[in-house]
């Protein structure tokens, strides 16, 4: 993915991507478990990253001026800004360090898929289109905050990854294997738990975007 001239320009990549991984799962129907174990640990980690990328640039094409769905110019507080400053701004923002004008490493950089973090990014540099990250991500999703311990328990698989996992908390059962708890389908629900977290994510990217 890259910087783009037209927010709504990234939307059809993102839900392609999602769409690949929901294919991935083919809706829990795996009677092998080590199969659906493979397989839902790959969307888990590859979902975020889809999510992680996505922002990043979505936040540098808005700094830069890239229009929205009406066509308007995106405006920032900060002046005129290209993909460096935007950066720039975002690790100030992180380190809260307004000072800072240096080199910059990943881990330097905003938690991309903290909703909260983003909308106070957005308002510190001052970017035009806040509202639309407030419509966005006023959707009703658990995933921001489910899908990230997921990913760590499969990028680890380590008894403290695992422990921080409280499905209950999260409207699942307790099972005795986190890819058990996402084969279950949420209260009211069909669909293994992952895949409604993928359409949740669809749904927020169009709201970003469209």
């Amino acid at each position: 993915m890259r910087r783009q001239n037209e927010l709504a320009s990234f939307f059809p990549t993102v839900r392609r991507r999602l769409a690949q991984l929901e294919g991935i799962l083919d809706n829990g129907r795996f009677k092998n478990e080590t199969e659906w174990d493979k397989r839902v640990s790959y969307v888990c980690i590859e979902a975020l990253n889809a999510w992680v990328c996505f922002f990043r640039f979505y936040y540098i094409s808005s700094a830069c001026g890239a229009k929205d769905k009406a066509g308007a110019r995106i405006t920032s507080a900060r002046g005129l800004l290209n993909s460096q400053t935007a950066m720039i701004e975002a690790v100030r923002y992180k380190r809260n360090k307004p000072q800072f004008n240096g080199a910059f490493k990943w881990s330097d950089e905003p938690v991309w898929y903290k909703p909260a973090d983003m909308q106070a990014l957005f308002a510190t540099v001052g970017l035009s289109n806040q509202g639309t990250l407030v419509r966005a991500f006023g959707h009703q999703t658990n995933v921001f905050i489910a899908l990230p311990i997921f990913r760590n328990f499969y990028a680890h698989r380590s008894l403290g990854t695992k422990i921080s996992i409280n499905p209950l908390a999260l409207g699942l059962p307790q099972l005795n294997h986190p890819s058990k708890i996402l084969r279950f389908p949420f209260p009211q629900r069909q669909r293994p738990a992952i895949s409604d977290w993928l359409s949740d994510l669809t749904i927020v990217a169009d709201l970003l975007c469209n």
